[in-house]
């Protein structure tokens, strides 16, 4: 039987993570004491429309994350999907799933804290990362596996593992209704995107091999806008490109060796006319 265990990543998800930890590391809301800044995937000016805009002071500064675009790079047009033969233990399959959670954190005056229950850390799953499975059915590829084994040689299952290259266009708004916060804000997050953004992502999500494209950052500070609300709301705007991987692991527990040939019905086979 073929199972398919999908590693996905949300990117601009891990984005607002890792931004809302660097604003909290940098205490801004104690520096910006009169703002609470909210760095989201989700547009105020949309629950804006949708539940009126009475508690505008709720929604500003805002910093929204969204994906513009996403695609393969440029340099991988031409090249197959290739697939790499795997073979996997129950113990890897646990230590698959583990290795996109980590230690619950806050952070408190800067510095960072472990969120702790009876003693023990609060495990959470890695924000942005989309592991598409059910239960049942790695509890069946474990059972195949450990069915395999002899003596002290774990027993495997194989298939195949595909790697896919893309690269998102990411933008980042901000929205004020004071035009120097903007400004101050702006600068702040420009020079993380430029500095230390691609470093702190793969901190995290390395897994995933994320690149920032550093001639990618484009900015727009000012001459942004908004009226619709009663009152002028100014923004500015951050653009740039990131690359990382997501893979499929397609799974077939009749094969017995990892040299078997592997045939699923996601493979395309083109006929000669």
């Amino acid at each position: 039987m073929i199972y398919y265990l999908n590693l996905g990543f949300v990117l601009e998800q891990a984005l607002v993570d890792v931004m809302n930890r660097y604003i909290a590391r940098q205490n801004l809301d104690a520096v910006y004491q009169n703002f609470h800044i909210a760095i989201t995937n989700e547009h105020p000016f949309a629950h804006m429309i949708v539940e009126g805009h009475d508690r505008m002071s709720d929604y500003f500064p805002s910093v929204v994350v969204t994906t513009q675009s996403d695609s393969r790079p440029s340099d991988f047009n031409n090249m197959p999907v290739q697939g790499l033969g795997i073979g996997l233990t129950s113990d890897d399959i646990d230590g698959l799933l583990a290795s996109f959670t980590r230690d619950k954190t806050k952070i408190e005056n800067g510095e960072t804290v472990k969120v702790m229950r009876k003693g023990q850390p609060v495990k959470e799953r890695l924000p942005g990362v989309v592991l598409i499975y059910d239960q049942g059915s790695i509890d069946a590829l474990k059972s195949v596996a450990d069915s395999r084994t002899q003596g002290d040689i774990k027993g495997m299952v194989y298939g195949l593992k595909i790697d896919t290259r893309r690269r998102d266009h990411v933008s980042v708004e901000i929205w004020c209704d004071n035009n120097q916060l903007k400004n101050e804000l702006y600068e702040h997050l420009r020079l993380f995107a430029e500095s230390s953004l691609e470093k702190t992502l793969d901190e995290y999500y390395a897994a995933f091999h994320p690149s920032l494209i550093g001639n990618t950052v484009h900015g727009e500070r000012s001459s942004n806008y908004n009226f619709d609300f009663d009152v002028m709301l100014s923004g500015s705007h951050i653009t740039f490109d990131v690359d990382y991987d997501v893979a499929q692991l397609i799974l077939d527990t009749e094969i017995t060796e990892i040299n078997y040939e592997i045939i699923t019905e996601v493979f395309n086979h083109v006929k000669e006319f």
